[in-house]
């Protein structure tokens, strides 16, 4: 807020950087689920009903959004209630 920028793209941002931290660990996440389900449970396992459908990809995928949904508000209600005056004098 102090340098310039509006509240918007302040939201974006914080919104990217909890995106950033939680969409690649959770798409590496389902990536090894899928190997691993491919792999084990229809030879080794003998489960061969168990797959990985696109449903639960793409549950697996609006999770991901709503975890980084959620960690980027407590965040984003600290910017907005901020005074840069009093930050800028605390240090």
């Amino acid at each position: 807020k102090a340098i310039g920028f509006a509240r918007p793209r302040l939201l974006w941002l914080l919104f990217l950087e909890a995106s950033l931290g939680v969409i690649p660990a959770a798409a590496i996440g389902m990536l090894c689920a899928l190997l691993i389900v491919r792999s084990l449970a229809g030879a080794r396992l003998n489960l061969p009903g168990i797959m990985l459908t696109p449903a639960a990809l793409a549950a697996g995928v609006l999770i991901a959004l709503g975890l980084a949904i959620l960690s980027s508000v407590l965040p984003v209600l600290r910017i907005v209630r901020l005074n840069c005056a009093q930050v800028l004098r605390k240090g």
